[in-house]
């Protein structure tokens, strides 16, 4: 793993070891976290032959400086557009959380291969518990919005590393404006069956309203972080070169897309 930078941006790069691939993936971050979230995630894409980088957005440590009390999801959405206009060419962009609705705007208005949204939390998605950890601040929208207590046990990261993040992107998640746009790209939505804060069901009504592939995951909301994320993440893997085919490869002659 390299520290990069992506204009006033930080992120961590994960250059492929046997490069295969001619589409970058770029992982985007949710509610809390950061890059580190997705490290693992990422170093099995690299193994497999895929570039990837994960950039942290704005109010991150090392990151463009910002208010968080005051970022929008519009702030976010124009980091990663920023982030992606930096690619050659177009890069197929993966988000967990917020970050996965993120990746559909995306799909749907930026020039993009392919979006994987991870338990995008979606207009009629959000649980009873997610509402809960959403309402921390005590409803008080001009406060930095504390990170939860805790995470679900198959979680392989701490609270202690969550940082507290934007009330005004809580608020539109609890009043559910978050909606987005038929995607124009494929796109899949990926939901974890044991997801306390993201309703499974609920998703796959979403994407076969959008359009989108749907995957179901034996996953908690952080499974790309717990025991057993090799499952999530290969059966991503495997639907975005079945999406793309033969036109994402970098080499010729050899390659088998299967694998």
């Amino acid at each position: 793993m390299l520290e990069v930078r992506i204009g006033d941006f930080h992120g961590e790069s994960h250059p492929p070891e046997n490069a295969r691939y001619n589409a970058r993936l770029v992982l985007v971050h949710g509610l809390w976290t950061g890059a580190w979230l997705w490290r693992h995630f990422a170093s099995f894409l690299a193994h497999r032959g895929w570039e990837v980088v994960a950039p942290d957005l704005r109010g991150r440590p090392q990151s463009r400086g910002a208010r968080i009390a005051r970022v929008t999801v519009s702030d976010y959405f124009a980091d990663l557009t920023e982030i992606l206009s930096a690619d050659q060419s177009p890069a197929v962009v993966i988000g967990h959380g917020v970050g996965g609705l993120l990746a559909l705007e995306a799909a749907a208005s930026l020039p993009v291969r392919a979006a994987v949204a991870l338990a995008p939390p979606l207009p009629g998605t959000v649980t009873e518990e997610f509402r809960r950890a959403l309402r921390r601040g005590g409803g008080v929208f001009r406060r930095p919005l504390p990170p939860p207590d805790t995470l679900t046990p198959d979680a392989a990261i701490d609270a202690a590393q969550l940082q507290p993040d934007s009330p005004r992107v809580a608020r539109a998640l609890l009043a559910g404006e978050l909606s987005p746009r038929r995607p124009l790209v494929p796109a899949a939505i990926v939901a974890g069956v044991r997801d306390p804060w993201v309703d499974a069901g609920a998703l796959e009504e979403w994407a076969a309203r959008l359009g989108a592939a749907f995957l179901s995951r034996d996953a908690a909301h952080y499974g790309l972080a717990a025991r057993g994320f090799e499952r999530q993440v290969d059966a991503i893997h495997r639907w975005i070169v079945s999406v793309l085919g033969s036109d994402l490869l970098k080499l010729t002659g050899t390659e088998d897309l299967d694998e």
